[in-house]
């Protein structure tokens, strides 16, 4: 939002200068992102009137009593025409008709217009200023009464406690009443729930006023034409959008307010054709759309040089309405700024009226007499209670109830005092002892204030957050119970880290050209409106993010690389989709660092399954089961892991063929964990458990195995016949050579025997011993070795 300092001096007084304004304005929450000053000289330039024109560049212009001969490049100047004349050269003779290029007014090279009424020999500096401050001021979603410089102006006057000057609407109509000569309907309430207009016959379209064209140019905006100025200008001034529809060009002399039909198309005053769908309010006349409400009028009804009469609009919006038609056409403008963020439904007339005072201040013309106003759904003031105690305990501070009733008042609020009670807060003054409740009714023109604590909020902004008491320690009760799920994804994040892992944190959103989805055979789940085109797939998994990161550390001569992301992942589940937390991890390069001690080695599978096994452990999750199986992003044979027969996962070996569009050379290894079925099977009670005070014993046996026969079949077994004194198992060898048949191997196992109450004897472990082995040799044919 830009406005100048001697806009802003117009509305309210002050005495700052202008970095001390830009520093008081930042303190009030409007924070100055810059400002600069702006210096004209005008070279002494005055008004005159051109008397006779000498040929196509040379013109008699009188200055008061005097006559002197001015050029121009403009040959299209009339006798009688009143203009603007500088001197080209200090003390000079010599004369220039100006534009408004000339004088640095602004970029447009047209010749400086001037009103009629205007007196001759009146110089430029007293209609504009020659020096003047611009502020840029970045106001936040919530305050859009600061989209204005009367919005602007209110807060310098709450914090100055200066009178705010709203500007004094007068006007002169015609006896014709407007509703004679206009019909509005509004067919969707709901999107647009006010709607009033003005008309405004036998205008003259001219260039605006210097004046006019100097405010305009200063906060950004273009200067066209005094009708389609004049709503700019009130835009700026009063924070509120107006549109001026050529009336002559209304068929049927009608305004219908609806929403849009799928696929119509309207054509905007940009000359950009757009298709709508069926949720975007229109503008109509009898029998087309005319403006698409709250963002931009269309070609069709546009104010041109012929226009004569004016239909002037000034409307309240939906805010939600706004905010999904903007961003569906990629249509952003000032008003659309304003009505997504809310402005005055309630202040429509009195900004009308006011557009229409200025458009016959500079366009003459006849005001038909009323506004016609269609009020469908009348929205009304916001009524909040507060208490003065809830004030000084939230902020820590003393205020006075007459100064907490006098800045909610200079705010625009409606403060009535209910009753006093007493006030229990020991730090207050006996003097104000009294704690005071009020019914605050909020300004329709701050949608923002809704709850006691948002008033609260102002009060401290007015008073300076500088004024408020810290506190250096306070006291509460924190009691709240475990987040389970948070503390899982802590520890998970534990293990990882503690186990060589660097945390990744990837986009759940993808481009439908990632590599990985290639080889992803189910439908992925593409947005409808994406922001960007890396940005249009929900990912289904956490591989395409682990590998592009793999591929960029790689890149960068990182050789061995371990890294872990924790995510959501998005999966079509037939009309709708599954969204679970996933735990995904990519390991690539040696096994241990480089080191005398011991030879490089490449880290393989079975590092990843005690990675596994561990993290289970880690957890008290027991019954985990590796199983072959089949995976999209995996080698085959790839392998499934289950915990108590469901299913939570995937490890193995990346497809080299994907690893290849990566261009990644080296093996890389994956796996992904399904949190949402782990999380259930995890143990959190912990039970104490004394060491023992008796030894153990261990026996090795190795056993001559089909070669069928997984290692996790065999230790299922022998914990079935080992009974309770068989404390864990180990299996420490596997052999397949000469000595072992073919179709056989060879697996040794360490078992550990112990008692709690005592020390176990030879005949008790023999017998165990010899029980496993002969029911081994039954179940799995398994044959002790010698």
């Amino acid at each position: 939002m830009k406005c100048t300092y001697t806009w802003l001096k117009e509305f309210v007084d002050f005495d700052f200068s202008a970095a001390e304004l830009a520093e008081q304005l930042t303190m009030l929450g409007l924070e100055v992102d810059s400002f600069s000053e702006i210096k004209h000289d005008f070279h002494d330039a005055i008004i005159g009137k051109i008397e006779e024109k000498i040929d196509d560049q040379h013109f008699k212009v009188t200055i008061g009593k005097e006559i002197v001969t001015a050029t121009s490049s403009e040959s299209q100047l009339s006798a009688n025409q009143p203009v603007v004349i500088f001197r080209r050269n200090v003390g000079s003779k010599q004369y220039s008709i100006a534009s408004y290029q000339a004088l640095g007014i602004s970029d447009d090279p047209a010749i400086i217009y001037i009103e009629e009424n205007i007196p001759l020999s009146k110089k430029i500096a007293e209609i504009i200023p020659e020096i003047d401050v611009v502020y840029d001021i970045d106001i936040t979603t919530n305050r859009p009464d600061c989209l204005s410089i009367i919005g602007i102006a209110r807060e310098i006057a709450t914090c100055t406690g200066n009178p705010l000057r709203i500007p004094d609407v007068s006007l002169i109509e015609a006896k014709l009443p407007a509703a004679a000569k206009i019909q509005i309907k509004i067919l969707t309430p709901n999107g647009c729930p006010r709607y009033g207009a003005r008309i405004i016959q036998d205008l003259t379209i001219h260039p605006s006023p210097i004046w006019m064209h100097d405010r305009l140019v200063k906060v950004g905006l273009r200067a066209i034409n005094n009708v389609v100025d004049v709503t700019n200008y009130v835009l700026i001034e009063l924070g509120h959008p107006l549109h001026a529809f050529d009336y002559n060009l209304l068929l049927d002399h009608q305004i219908q307010v609806r929403l849009s039909e799928h696929g119509e198309r309207f054509v905007t005053l940009d000359g950009k054709g757009y298709t709508l769908d069926d949720n975007t309010v229109l503008i109509c006349d009898a029998k087309r759309p005319v403006a698409i409400g709250g963002i931009m009028g269309g070609l069709n009804s546009e104010v041109k040089n012929s226009t004569q009469a004016v239909l002037l609009e000034c409307a309240y919006f939906n805010p939600s309405h706004i905010r999904k038609s903007s961003g569906k056409l990629g249509l952003t403008t000032d008003s659309s700024m304003r009505f997504c963020r809310g402005v005055d439904p309630n202040g429509v007339v009195f900004i009308i009226n006011r557009a229409a005072q200025l458009m016959q201040l500079t366009a003459q013309g006849s005001i038909l007499q009323g506004v016609v106003d269609e009020y469908v759904q009348p929205i009304e003031p916001t009524k909040i209670t507060l208490r003065t105690e809830r004030v000084h305990n939230v902020l820590g501070t003393t205020i006075a109830a007459g100064q907490i009733k006098q800045i909610l008042s200079r705010l625009g609020n409606t403060v009535v005092e209910q009753n006093r009670v007493p006030d229990k807060s020991a730090t207050i003054k006996k003097s104000e002892q009294d704690s005071v409740i009020f019914q605050v009714i909020a300004p329709t023109f701050r949608p923002d204030l809704t709850r006691e604590i948002d008033l609260i909020e102002e009060i401290a902004r007015v008073t300076g957050y500088e004024v408020i008491p810290e506190k250096v320690s306070t006291s509460f009760v924190f009691n709240s119970r475990v987040n389970w799920r948070e503390r899982f994804l802590c520890l998970s994040k534990d293990y990882w880290i503690g186990n060589g892992f660097y945390e990744v944190v990837g986009n759940s959103m993808i481009p439908l050209s990632d590599i990985s989805l290639k080889f992803y055979a189910e439908e992925t789940i593409q947005l409808l409106n994406p922001l960007s085109e890396d940005m249009a797939v929900l990912r289904p998994s956490l591989i395409p993010s682990l590998l592009r990161q793999t591929q960029y550390n790689l890149f960068r001569q990182q050789e061995t690389i371990r890294l872990f992301e924790i995510g959501n992942i998005f999966q079509q589940q037939n009309q709708t989709h599954q969204e679970d937390l996933s735990l995904g991890g990519m390991l690539t390069g040696f096994a241990l660092p480089t080191h005398w001690e011991h030879k490089n080695r490449s880290i393989d599978f079975y590092d990843l399954k005690g990675l596994l096994f561990g993290f289970c452990q880690w957890f008290r999750i027991v019954n985990l089961k590796i199983k072959t199986g089949s995976h999209w992003a995996l080698e085959a044979p790839g392998v499934n892991l289950e915990v108590n027969g469901i299913e939570i996962g995937s490890a193995g070996k990346i497809k080299k063929e994907i690893l290849a569009q990566y261009d990644i050379p080296s093996e890389c290894l994956i796996f992904e964990l399904n949190l949402r079925k782990l999380f259930p099977n995890i143990t959190w009670d912990r039970q104490y458990q004394p060491i023992p005070r008796f030894p153990s014993v261990r026996r090795d046996l190795a056993f001559l195995l089909d070669f069928e026969i997984t290692g996790d079949v065999l230790e299922k077994e022998i914990k079935r016949w080992g009974g309770t004194f068989l404390k864990s198992l180990n299996i420490f060898d596997v052999y397949i050579g000469k000595q072992v048949p073919i179709g056989k191997k060879s697996v040794a196992v360490s078992l550990i025997f112990q008692a709690e109450e005592r020390t176990l004897v030879e005949s008790e472990i023999n017998q165990i011993v010899g029980r496993i082995i002969s029911e081994l040799k039954r179940s799995i044919n398994a044959e002790l070795r010698s």
